[in-house]
């Protein structure tokens, strides 16, 4: 899943941040942000559920659904309690929820829903709150190895057949073609 969509959605549908962005790695976050961009708003991607594979007895077929999950975590000026910054996620959930609950990303995934929150840390100063969410979508032959060797192969433009009978001393053929057919699909048979 891309984070570029989720993030140009919440710059787009919000108000109350100075600062949207995203991240691979919460680590780098908190170094990074300083306290004059706050609040703050970044978009990680946290990790990748997957059902088991369906795949027909005859291998031509693919399914597979994905969870995909990620996070926004948000970073706000706080006094040493957290009391002043406790009414605010309140109004910074209501903002991203509006601006990305029910939303698709894209047309492969599931509109996003919520998973929860939690404190990250809180200092003196500051509180980085994790918001979480998911989305679905899933995997079919057209996204898989056996799309990419089926485009191979090319136009099905005709066939040649050579029928050997089957003996009736031996019950068994003996090699040679007793019959030929040549069928091309752009003349006829």
């Amino acid at each position: 899943m891309k984070l570029s969509p989720i993030i140009k959605q919440l710059q787009a549908e919000t108000t109350c941040f100075k600062q949207i962005a995203g991240t691979l790695s919460e680590e780098v976050l908190e170094s990074f942000v300083r306290q004059k961009e706050l609040p703050a708003a970044y978009v990680v991607a946290l990790d990748v559920d997957a059902e088991f594979a369906e795949v027909s007895q005859y291998c031509n077929s693919y399914e597979q659904e994905i969870t995909e999950h990620f996070g926004i975590v948000i970073f706000a000026a706080s006094d040493r309690r957290g009391q002043s910054v406790g009414d605010l996620l309140d109004d910074y959930r209501a903002q991203i929820f509006k601006a990305i609950l029910g939303w698709s990303p894209d047309d492969d995934h599931d509109p996003i829903e919520f998973e929860g929150g939690s404190v990250q840390k809180m200092t003196g100063d500051r509180l980085i709150y994790l918001y979480e969410f998911k989305t679905t979508c899933t995997i079919t032959p057209k996204d898989t190895w056996q799309q990419v060797a089926y485009d191979r192969l090319g136009e099905f433009e005709g066939m040649d057949l050579d029928v050997d009978m089957i003996r009736d001393d031996t019950k068994k053929p003996d090699g040679t073609a007793e019959a030929k057919l040549k069928i091309d699909f752009e003349k006829g048979a």
